[in-house]
């Protein structure tokens, strides 16, 4: 959705709130009344053009996560019960100096070697879902999580 604006004839511009365009549409097509908004009121005649803008408007809802159930678990720290009776889990990888995984990680045969760079290496797993950090932790992706699966 574009910003809209009105430019009045000394060339001031004033944005108009996305729920006010219809109603400023409204008042331009009779070309008469005025524009009342919070700070002022504008006659209609001192309006030279309203304006459709190609700035994007601000979205002014925050996007908010969808309460799954795995959210809901990681806020509540309650794993998933399956309905086999286990506990719900997923393969995840986390990036980790070559000095940490040399002294910790490669002891652990629940620890697999995805990828090594200069930086560092990336390690997959497995961990219930309500353990996830997704500030350090990735969802594997599909090669990956069979290679954490299947221990290879």
């Amino acid at each position: 959705m574009n910003v809209w604006k009105i430019v009045l004839w000394d060339g001031e511009e004033i944005t108009v709130p996305p729920q006010s365009v219809d109603a400023v549409k409204a008042k331009m097509k009779t070309g008469e009344g005025h524009i009342i908004s919070a700070h002022r009121t504008i006659a209609v005649k001192d309006i030279r053009q309203f304006v459709e803008t190609s700035q994007q408007a601000p979205n002014p809802v925050p996007q908010i996560a969808p309460l799954t159930e795995e959210v809901i678990a990681q806020v509540f720290n309650e794993p998933i019960i399956t309905e086999s009776g286990g506990i719900a889990a997923r393969a995840v990888k986390k990036s980790v100096t070559r000095r940490e995984f040399e002294n910790f990680y490669s002891k652990s045969p629940g620890y697999i070697l995805l990828s090594s760079n200069d930086h560092g290496v990336d390690i997959g797993f497995v961990l219930p879902v309500h353990l996830i950090n997704h500030e350090l932790h990735t969802d594997c992706n599909p090669e990956e999580t069979q290679k954490v699966l299947t221990r290879k």
